[in-house]
């Protein structure tokens, strides 16, 4: 699983745009699925920056 998380990132680094965009209280948050897992993270695009929050398997959403 670690090469999974690896290229789920490097794909984040790419285009931090490619996450599903997260609404209500988790707005301004984007989320990206692996398998079972997902990975939350924030794009703050006047910075250029990207925040990873949390890593988390989806029955613990």
């Amino acid at each position: 699983m670690g090469e999974r998380v690896k290229n789920q990132i490097k794909k984040i680094l790419e285009n931090p745009e490619i996450g599903k965009p997260m609404r209500y209280a988790r707005k301004g948050t984007r989320e990206l699925y692996m398998g079972s897992f997902r990975r939350s993270y924030a794009y703050l695009k006047d910075e250029n920056k990207i925040i990873f929050l949390d890593l988390y398997h989806k029955d613990e959403q």
